[in-house]
């Protein structure tokens, strides 16, 4: 049970809201507004009986709601229910309110009332649908279509019918008859009860795998200090503390909080100590101070785990003390990023000490870490085992499906096409996502992964346009549209979104996308007859990644162009060296595309590769 539930919610909303099931009272779904939503499955039904995909604070919300229509249930009770382990601040309760509004379909806000600066109801009559006896009369109405086991009874205040009987109990003439009956069913209902209790004891704690993530990716961002007696400096100090609060919370499996929702200074430390968790695992401080005459200050930043004291991360920036908001929106995307790889080294570190067993969320953390550095296709074939194995434990879980869908979207590269099954395998998985979770930037990203693959840039461009809004600090979602603008023969806009992905890349140390980026922007410029620049962003791939194979190639095609056919047979030996059995059929199968602006212009680039000595099959 959750103690945090208000102290007059009676037994059956306490079930509702708690998990359990309400069939210890026969109550096996609720019905409302053209719904229904089956207690025994945790699933809700629309019309037609279309399941309507529910993530996990969703469900819990709504059930809060069916146990007690009508009622006006404030900000504070529903965050006590959803996130009793955790504080949090109003924007979580408003984006849970709003996912269970879509889900709903109540764009007008008219089923869920919103009552200013109080709280929420549900304005709905709310029926119970009961289970069916086993010698239920044969006269009795069917079940109601929709898969329900039963039909359903509107439930009164009091539990009883008109005539003051219990309802949903058979009515017996005769008080003797009548007086074993209940003792029956007394017994047998506190059998019942001891029986269902022991069953609910019994049962493993659901897990919620993509709750318990960000858990571990909580932080508290604290007000940063500035010298008191310079107004302009402490503006820009809580300017950007506000702006590393919204990245972080723009981040896919990443929270923060704010002081005025844990307290400040040791009050974090102490409010942690008296909780199982932590209200956040880690704290994000930092100070500001005038480094010249000119205006020019420091930003010194630290985050500290909160249960062990050690520092994790420290970084120090400069800045205009003006506040510039470019400036500080650059310096909070580094934190941000460079903090994300620093809470996942820690997690690492702790998931894998020796004799520890990973939990289900801690195989999608690791599962994660193995995708992002992996050095082999072994690092991403185990990394598919792990999410596999989570997902057993919570099939709904978005991060661990979409690591299925990048593991293989990943596995995808100019040396390495998909499979049919594993074509199959990754879309599966990316359309189960985006039916749980339609906003994510992520699922957003690999949807758009999965049309350039497909063919169709053209579909692909508004999945990542989606994926850049929810987080512009994602490289990859630039150098894939740059790709896709490519693909649709549109050049002239290359570079402009490889100039905003790049600085991103190099910020981050992320060599392998720097050098994807200098390769796509080498390719668009030759296919544009640029030659000399497509050259200089050919060397500049080389040198953010030596293993690069492609930039090699790209010099040898356009050395063989200009006649210079020793430069050109160095670099393709260069380039046969770090893949041999490369052929030019192996970049029909990299970029798909049927588009004539497109294939008029690759052709200057098939032709430097045929002269280079590149073999067509």
């Amino acid at each position: 049970m959750n103690d945090r539930l208000n102290p007059g919610s009676s037994t059956i909303e306490r079930l509702l809201v708690s998990g359990a099931s309400d069939r210890a009272d026969g109550v096996v779904a609720w019905r409302f507004a053209g719904f229904e939503f089956d207690l025994r499955r945790s699933e809700l039904r629309g019309p037609g009986a279309v399941v309507i995909a529910l993530r996990p604070k969703s469900d819990l919300l709504l059930r809060h709601f069916l146990a007690q229509p009508g009622r006006l249930l404030s900000k504070d009770e529903l965050v006590a229910v959803l996130w009793p382990q955790a504080m949090v601040t109003d924007d979580s309760l408003v984006q849970c309110v709003g996912e269970l509004r879509d889900a709903l379909g109540d764009d007008a806000k008219q089923l869920i009332r919103t009552v200013s600066r109080r709280g929420y109801r549900l304005e709905a009559a709310v029926e119970a649908v009961l289970a069916v006896p086993a010698d239920r009369d044969a006269n009795a109405p069917e079940p109601a279509p929709g898969g329900s086991a039963a039909p359903s009874i509107s439930t009164s205040a009091t539990g009883h019918d008109a005539a003051g009987a219990p309802q949903g109990m058979p009515r017996v003439a005769g008080g003797f008859r009548r007086s074993w009956w209940w003792i029956g069913a007394s017994v047998g209902a506190a059998m019942g009860g001891v029986a269902l209790l022991l069953f609910m004891a019994s049962r493993p704690a659901p897990i919620h795998i993509d709750e318990a993530v960000l858990a571990r990716y909580t932080i508290a961002v604290m007000p940063l200090v500035a010298p008191p007696d310079n107004p302009a400096m402490a503006a820009t100090a809580n300017a950007l503390a506000d702006r590393i609060a919204a990245q972080i919370a723009g981040r896919y499996n990443m929270r923060s909080v704010r002081p005025e929702a844990i307290g400040a200074g040791n009050e974090l430390v102490r409010a942690s100590s008296r909780r199982s968790q932590p209200v956040a695992p880690y704290v994000l401080s930092g100070r500001l101070t005038q480094r010249s005459a000119q205006g020019e200050m420091g930003i010194d930043l630290q985050t500290v785990a909160v249960v062990t004291g050690a520092v994790i991360w420290s970084g120090q920036f400069q800045s205009a003390s003006d506040g510039d908001p470019a400036s500080l929106d650059g310096i909070a995307m580094v934190v941000v990023n460079q903090l994300r790889a620093s809470i996942g080294e820690v997690n690492v570190e702790q998931i894998t000490r020796p004799g520890h067993v990973p939990d289900a969320a801690e195989l999608v953390i690791l599962g994660w870490h193995e995708l992002l550095q992996r050095r082999s296709m072994d690092d991403l074939h185990r990394g598919r085992a792990r999410f596999r194995q989570a997902l057993e434990a919570d099939p709904t879980s978005v991060t661990a499906l979409l690591g299925v869908a990048a593991s293989y979207t990943m596995a995808r590269t100019r040396r390495k096409p998909w499979t049919a099954q594993e074509w199959a395998e990754a879309e599966r998985h990316i359309e189960l996502a985006n039916r749980l979770a339609p906003d994510n930037s992520t699922s957003a990203q690999l949807w758009g992964d999965l049309q350039l693959a497909k063919g169709r840039a053209d579909l692909a461009l508004p999945a990542f346009d989606r994926s850049i809004r929810a987080d512009p600090s994602f490289v990859n979602g630039y150098l894939q549209r740059a790709r896709a603008l490519l693909l649709l023969g549109r050049t002239d806009e290359v570079q402009a979104e490889i100039d905003l992905g790049l600085p991103l890349g190099i910020a981050n140390r992320d060599w392998p996308r720097v050098s994807r980026a200098y390769v796509l922007a080498a390719e668009a410029a030759l296919m544009r007859g640029e030659d000399d620049r497509a050259y200089e962003f050919a060397r500049k791939a080389v040198s953010a990644r030596p293993s690069e194979a492609v930039p090699h190639v790209l010099m040898a095609a356009i050395d063989a162009l200009a006649g210079r056919k020793e430069l050109a047979a160095t670099e393709m030996a260069a380039f046969r060296e770090l893949w041999p059995e490369a052929t030019v059929a192996h970049f029909d199968d990299y970029y798909p595309s049927d588009n004539p602006t497109f294939l008029a212009q690759r052709s200057r680039l098939y032709d430097g590769l045929r002269k280079a000595g590149l073999p067509a099959q």
